[in-house]
């Protein structure tokens, strides 16, 4: 779909007519530096497209040719061992920019990107995104906080990992899910992301088995209510006490 602007330009826009300029993401964390024509600029030269689950954007390993921005959905980022068996790093979700680390410091992905809810993604090419950091400073800086963002958020998943209980880091995934895919649905809080039980286990370095077992006692204790795939907090507060009020471990 093209839209006309002000200016004679066309620019490729969403599937619902969301142009750069008035996109649902939430810009704030890096392209809220920008000024109006040079958010028509990345229209210009942004493809988009609608992904389904199981869809891989790109692979570890694969040198990055640009950067990927969800308007709608979630990207699951993971590694893969020689036997083949994957590991979730984390999950991304709408507005994040995927690749940009590799692509800046000129290194291959360091993990594969797969789509985990249908959605729309941009690809913005490197020689747009790169030209766009060096002219511009404030964006430049508001980059540099987004990645040291990120390393602080695996640092936390680093102590999390080696210092707490599953337990813990169960009920800080739960919270953390409903932070960010919760639908409300008759003043129900239902998490609205489709994971298995194995991709929430990875989540959170444990077997199975385990996050089944751990699962059940939430269940028990009604501090969720469980549904096939779908989650409803019951008890947010009970939640909170037993992570600890710490970051979210992914």
């Amino acid at each position: 779909m093209l839209l006309q602007s002000d200016d004679g330009i066309l620019m490729k826009t969403l599937k619902h007519g969301i142009t750069c300029e008035n996109c649902a993401c939430d810009f704030d964390f890096v392209f809220k530096a920008l000024s109006a024509d040079e958010l028509k600029k990345i229209a210009r030269h942004k493809h988009t497209r609608t992904y389904q689950k199981g869809e891989v954007l790109f692979y570890e390993g694969m040198e990055p040719f640009g950067v990927y921005c969800i308007a709608t959905g979630a990207v699951k980022l993971y590694k893969t061992d020689q036997n083949g068996s994957q590991t979730i790093l984390r999950i991304v979700k709408k507005g994040s920019l995927l690749e940009l680390r590799a692509l800046l410091a000129r290194q291959n992905n360091s993990s594969t990107g797969e789509v985990l809810e249908d959605g729309e993604i941009c690809f913005i090419d490197k020689k747009t995104i790169v030209s766009m950091i060096e002219k511009n400073q404030n964006l430049f800086f508001d980059v540099t906080k987004n990645l040291c963002a990120q390393l602080g958020d695996y640092e936390d998943k680093i102590h999390s990992l080696a210092k707490d209980s599953v337990r813990e880091r169960l009920a800080r995934l739960l919270l953390d899910l409903a932070k960010n895919f919760t639908k409300k649905k008759k003043n129900k809080n239902i998490i609205e992301i489709n994971l298995s039980r194995e991709e929430m286990a990875q989540l959170i370095g444990t077997a199975t088995e385990t996050l089944i077992r751990f699962l059940s006692e939430f269940k028990r204790d009604r501090l969720v209510a469980i549904n096939g795939r779908k989650i409803e907090i019951l008890d947010e507060q009970k939640l909170h006490a037993l992570a600890g009020n710490l970051p979210a471990i992914y």
